[in-house]
């Protein structure tokens, strides 16, 4: 039986290992940041918030996922790394690239060229992450078979913004994760081995920099799940070794290309969507790519609604659009780099011939995690649940209050969130003082000059779509010129039919004119086209067998009648034969 003293210090365990969970890579530039608040719309987890009309990252609600960093258009969100002149350092370093390395190099010719690039630009060795990613393969296959009685499906552990989610948002699932080493641990570990014996070096001598191309993984380093201090001493981004390595690669000769892969397809493809679960031999699997779409993935199976989910054995989780291709420190386009990486997995296989994943010497009981990830509460009010009760009463309170918001529903949550803030007696800034009533009032009345501000935005937009709508609508029909139609006159077969127009049609001219125009049935053009300066419209007869028409009409205030013969499009000038008729007979 546990006594309070045991559950408290059980407590504080937890909460100690979850502050150590809490490190991040995601940084904020202050002098970017402008507040427009786009970075709030799209992370996953609410956790960031605008105050001073600058950003703000709430620690235990960020995952690192580098959402942020793709969406502020004001560079003001980025990834803390380390720099590749730290291998300077060590006596031995050994390059770890990660398998979306080989997607960003559309020139290069094989990854024998991207590996030997990265010796040339000052790396002693280099050991492929493709080889940790089948070594964690074949523990994941031990691991399912002997633990299939797990309640729901895996949830793979590769990406570290997962394991944050699930701490995060889904704590119920914790138990559902596969307690793995990620392969650049392990692929780490193996390197320093292979190093420490082939150098003789101690191994606190080499340098192990793994080319990373997301910034959660820089967890895998400042808190590793293994529990023990990581063997990856730095991780470069491939955005910083993208320009070395391009201006090497563009040089390199094929004869100066070494035969340093050794890794397999199964390894390879590890980066694009599906690329784990392809390699565990089993069809009861989902793979899902992008933050948003995970999250949805796992309410559905953290709440059991969906029955399709419950015969599956494992879930692929990947936080970023195209799995690692796709990550926030990449250089090309994730649809660029999955052509690329495909024609890379081509080369691979015409090359090796691996038709099954290679076994490795390897137990599943060698890799696990020495410590379980803890929940990491975020929206918990307080211990005592009265004050929980009272805190929720005045958190509907404070927000009833507020106008209605239905049609911004991403404001609404985070505003929701920042009353329960101020509820638990938080403020951000932290050294403000915390639950006055002033600062109520600002959290409010902030809320109410968003709410204005992006609803004005809103209707502005909608009034300029109208407008520009209407100019359109009034732009065609004056070009057409059915605003100046004078008469429409139809022949007696109904086969044509005779346009008469003030002024010309689709001209800026002010000037008084006459217009005729002739439309054949079918035709997309008139046929005949005339124009009369100055002319003023009197009448159009057509002849009952249709094949003439005579117009009158005046120029200049004189009287004027043409007889038009419409097979060879001829005008006669009839106006001669007007001479001996009375004035009055003329109109």
């Amino acid at each position: 039986m546990i006594n309070d003293r045991d559950q408290k210090s059980l407590a504080e365990k937890q909460r100690l290992q979850a502050e150590e969970d809490m490190f991040h890579s995601v940084r904020l530039d202050r002098e970017r940041c402008i507040g427009c608040t786009n970075c709030i719309k799209t992370c996953p987890t609410q956790a960031i918030r605008v105050r001073n009309g600058k950003a703000v990252i709430i620690s235990e609600r960020c995952i690192d996922c580098g959402e942020c960093i793709r969406t502020c258009t004001h560079n003001a969100k980025k990834a803390v790394t380390d720099s590749l002149d730290q291998i300077h350092d060590y006596m031995y370093t050994v390059a770890l690239p990660a398998p979306a390395l080989y997607s960003q190099y559309r020139t290069a010719r094989t990854r024998n060229q991207i590996l030997t690039a990265l010796k040339k630009i000052g790396f002693d060795d280099v050991f492929e992450v493709a080889e940790g990613a089948e070594a964690v393969s074949n523990a994941t296959r031990q691991y399912l078979k002997e633990n299939h009685n797990i309640d729901g499906p895996v949830i793979s552990t590769a990406c570290p913004a997962i394991v944050k989610l699930v701490q995060v948002k889904f704590p119920s699932l914790i138990d559902n994760l596969l307690p793995l080493q990620a392969p650049v641990e392990v692929a780490a570990g193996m390197a320093r081995e292979k190093a420490v014996k082939e150098t003789g070096l101690d191994p606190d001598k080499i340098g192990v920099f793994f080319i990373s191309p997301c910034a959660a993984k820089m967890h895998t380093k400042y808190a590793p799940l293994r529990g023990k201090k990581s063997d990856i001493d730095a991780i470069i981004s491939v955005q910083d070794a993208y320009m070395p390595l391009r201006s090497v690669i563009k040089e390199m000769k094929p004869e100066e290309e070494e035969d340093i892969a050794t890794a397999s397809v199964f390894g390879v493809r590890w980066p694009n969507p599906g690329g784990e679960s392809l390699a565990l031999g089993t069809k009861k699997f989902v793979s899902v790519d992008g933050v948003q779409d995970v999250a949805e993935i796992l309410e559905t199976v953290e709440t059991n609604e969906d029955s399709k989910f419950r015969g599956l054995e494992f879930i692929e989780c990947l936080a970023c659009k195209g799995g690692c291709l796709g990550g926030p420190l990449t250089v090309k386009n994730v649809y660029i780099a999955q052509v690329i990486m495909k024609d890379m997995r081509s080369e691979q296989n015409n090359r090796y011939k691996v038709a099954e994943l290679p076994e490795k010497d390897i137990d599943y009981h060698d890799v696990l995690w020495d410590r379980k990830p803890v929940h990491i509460p975020v929206d918990k009010l307080d211990p005592d649940m009265t004050k929980a009760f009272r805190m929720i009463s005045d958190m509907e309170e404070i927000t009833g209050s507020l106008p209605g918001i239905d049609c911004l529903e991403p404001l609404a949550e985070a505003l929701d969130l920042q009353v329960l803030e101020l509820l638990r007696g938080r403020r951000l800034p932290p050294e403000a003082p915390a639950g006055e009533p002033a600062e109520v009032r600002e959290v409010l009345a902030y809320s109410r000059r968003e709410v204005r501000r992006r609803t004005s935005t809103q209707r502005r937009r909608y009034l300029a779509a109208l407008l520009a709508l209407l100019l359109a609508a009034g732009l065609g029909l004056w070009r057409s010129g059915l605003l100046s139609l004078r008469d429409r006159c139809p022949s007696p077969a109904g086969d044509a039919v005779i346009r008469i127009y003030d002024g010309t049609p689709g001209s800026l001219s002010a000037d008084k004119a006459l217009s005729l125009q002739l439309w054949e049935k079918g035709d997309w053009s008139p046929s005949v086209l005339v124009s009369y300066p100055d002319g003023e419209y009197q009448g159009l007869w057509w002849a009952p067998d249709g094949e003439k028409y005579l117009l009158a009409f005046r120029q200049g205030g004189e009287p004027r009648l043409d007889l038009y013969l419409r097979e060879q499009s001829v005008c006669r000038d009839l106006t001669a034969c007007l001479a001996g008729f009375p004035a009055e007979g003329t109109e």
